[in-house]
């Protein structure tokens, strides 16, 4: 059954013989409530309850303008469980692979590295004590989730792999991409928890995980994900994060920002709702469509703004 745009689970766990309770395990991965859905037709699922209703429908237009954009994501689905009405995320992880959260990077980089020199104007003192209460814990992994200081955690992290410096440029050109499309897209919640790094044991390969957790973009707010944080410890206004992005990324980095600026005009971002909502048979309540579009809108002519400027001063 379908119901504006929600596919409701309940009656296929109920029909499958395999599934049980113990295959609906509850996790504390996330900060709402959220289950571990086992063997659901074949495939594993995270069914990550939706507390906001502000919060609909953006994974599912992220999914489509990721995949358009050339970025691995991560397939998810609006269902609902009973009385509850949530994202069904496919689960990505393999069996032959290890898991890497960004956070555990950047502690162990943090850890070994806190005294020294590179860290003195990005950590505070009160920051670099043994035992961080949960709100210090929370401002000082927001500090090291900065592209400078990741490829300085993953420079450190694989110090001993032979082939280091091929490993850290890609992780952290695709993370650089993501951060570019973040930016795009208004993603506030690219938190150290929300990238992380698969090692597969069988290939040797190193890779970022697909993207995901995306239900807070179109939102105007602070970023969590940054390309830098000023040397007086103060967390740059977004803008000036794209500037300074812009202005010292090689262009590598910054052609792919120009391609997708180009390619995600408000017009097309209307498009992709469009298809969307025939693609689920389901309308996008107006106020939510009303909503993303003003957002984007007001977003893009700042964007435009920036990149004509300096169109102008090359």
């Amino acid at each position: 059954m379908i119901n504006r745009g929600y596919i409701d689970i309940s009656q296929k766990i109920a029909k499958s013989r395999k599934l049980n309770k113990k295959q609906v395990i509850k996790t504390e991965r996330c900060s709402t409530d959220a289950y571990w859905i086992k063997n659901l037709e074949g495939k594993n699922y995270l069914f990550k309850i939706i507390t906001n209703p502000n919060q609909e429908y953006r994974s599912i237009i992220i999914e489509e303008m990721a995949k358009q954009a050339g970025i691995d994501v991560v397939h998810t689905t609006l269902a609902t469980l009973g009385y509850y009405k949530g994202e069904l995320i496919e689960d990505y992880r393999k069996e032959n692979c290890t898991y890497i959260p960004g956070y555990k990077i950047l502690f162990e980089y943090f850890e070994t590295h806190k005294n020294k020199e590179e860290l003195q104007d990005l950590v505070p003192t009160y920051l670099r004590k043994d035992k961080l209460n949960e709100t210090e814990w929370t401002e000082l992994l927001k500090r090291l989730n900065n592209l400078e200081t990741i490829w300085n955690a993953l420079t450190f992290y694989y110090r001993k792999n032979p082939n280091n410096q091929e490993i850290v440029y890609k992780l952290t050109k695709d993370l650089a991409n993501r951060f570019a499309f973040d930016f795009l897209t208004l993603q506030r919640d690219r938190h150290s928890g929300n990238w992380e790094i698969e090692e597969n044991i069988d290939n040797n390969e190193i890779n970022l995980t697909p993207l995901f957790d995306s239900n807070q973009s179109f939102l105007f707010s602070s970023f969590n994900l940054f390309f830098r944080v000023s040397d007086s410890y103060r967390l740059t206004e977004i803008y000036e994060q794209l500037e300074y992005y812009l202005t010292y990324s090689s262009n590598d980095f910054t052609n792919y920002f120009y391609s997708i600026y180009e390619k995600f005009t408000p017009t097309m971002l209307e498009q992709i709702i469009i298809d969307i909502e025939q693609k689920i048979n389901a309308k996008i309540p107006t106020e939510t469509r009303i909503e993303i579009i003003a957002s984007y809108k007001e977003h893009y002519a700042k964007l435009t703004e920036i990149v004509e400027k300096r169109r102008k001063t090359r």
